[in-house]
């Protein structure tokens, strides 16, 4: 009996991994620009760019740390990063509070 209450939840807990996925880079943009446009106060993710996304090798639980470059129309550039963690049951992933260093002030 414990055998098989053991392995029903192994395979309850297998079946709601199975909805953790990563996201390509392509994919990953527009919830990156988003979240980075909001940390850095802009009135729209229109006003930012996101070039360069980079996406690191997933963990064991498919979250995965990108790196980009923002760039506002205003002509500030960045460096950042952030973490998104994949959502589970077909959740919408999370996306952790992006961390951006200025690398250019104005154009």
């Amino acid at each position: 009996m414990k055998t098989r209450n053991a392995l029903t939840a192994s395979c309850l807990f297998a079946l709601a991994l199975s909805g953790c996925a990563t996201m390509s880079t392509t994919d990953a943009m527009v919830p990156l620009q988003t979240e980075t446009a909001h940390m850095l106060g802009l009135a729209s993710s229109e006003e930012l760019t996101i070039t360069d996304v980079n996406a690191g090798k997933p963990d064991a639980l498919g979250g995965q740390d990108y790196t980009y470059t923002a760039a506002t129309k205003s002509g500030r550039t960045f460096d950042c990063s952030a973490r998104m963690t994949p959502g589970i049951m077909g959740a919408a992933p999370t996306i952790s509070a992006p961390t951006c260093k200025a690398i250019k002030s104005h154009s």
